[in-house]
């Protein structure tokens, strides 16, 4: 996820990757998409898509994101839509 420019953590002393709380829960977003059966590869694009759409200053941990049929939705408050193509649902 931070090679593929979904996730930006910081950098420790030793080079190794520093996580926030923001980026454990987009972490374990992805990880329920992906027990859910959804391709590792469709859990990319959609999460790299939802980082796109979403205003400055929003994070991609505060959205919720579940499997509708075969369907990636992303779900803030009120708003719904398919993260593939930002398609309101």
């Amino acid at each position: 996820m931070a090679r593929a420019g979904i996730l930006t953590p910081h950098r420790g002393p030793r080079r190794e990757y520093r996580f926030g709380f923001q980026d454990l829960v987009l972490l374990r977003s992805a990880r329920t998409l992906l027990d859910a059966s959804v391709p590792r590869r469709r859990v990319h694009r959609a999460l790299r898509q939802l980082v796109r759409q979403l205003p400055d200053g929003r994070s991609a941990s505060q959205v919720r994101l579940i499997v509708e049929g075969n369907t990636i939705v992303a779900h803030d408050g009120d708003a719904a839509w398919r993260t593939e193509d930002g398609q309101l649902v």
